[in-house]
């Protein structure tokens, strides 16, 4: 199981219809085989904050190179055509090593 994580910075006047349209290429991150679900986190250090982490599970890294092979410059291009350089986006991919529940 490894996490990819997409952290954003959005300029605060696009920063509500940008919030729309992430809500919507979530859901369309989520058709691709071995995504198993996503949640959007806000960073509560700043304030007023522009600041959203989206994390998407999946059940493997292969599945993930998949999506870079065959999907990610489409996918990345939506938001760049629709909000140009209103925004910023840096990624990372962390493995899961173990899940603790209490």
């Amino acid at each position: 199981m490894v996490i990819y994580e997409v952290n954003l910075k959005v300029d605060y006047d696009i920063y509500e219809n940008f919030q729309k349209w992430l809500n919507e290429h979530i859901k369309e991150m989520l058709v691709f085989p071995g995504f198993i679900s996503a949640t959007i986190l806000q960073n509560t250090e700043n304030s007023p904050n522009n600041d959203l982490c989206v994390q998407y599970k999946i059940e493997s890294i292969i599945f993930l190179k998949k999506y870079f092979d065959n999907h990610a410059p489409k996918m990345r291009a939506e938001g760049l055509n629709m909000f140009e350089n209103k925004f910023q986006a840096t990624r990372r991919i962390l493995n899961i090593i173990e899940t603790i529940k209490f």
